[in-house]
């Protein structure tokens, strides 16, 4: 996982998490406050990869 700015400009800004090589991300803001911090999440994605293989037959 790593996390980078979406706009460079702005580094207080939104940022993005990508995880599972880069098949999901989480689009988020920090939130700074000194009783109740909090991370507001925007967008969720992540498309998982398809199976290598059929699943074993039940016998």
């Amino acid at each position: 996982m790593y996390v980078e700015p979406v706009r460079s400009s702005d580094p207080k800004g939104p940022r993005i998490l990508h995880f599972d090589n880069h098949n999901g991300w989480v689009a988020y803001t920090f939130v700074r406050r000194s009783e109740d911090p909090q991370i507001l999440v925007y967008e969720i994605f992540w498309q998982g990869s398809a199976p290598s293989a059929p699943p074993p037959a039940r016998e």
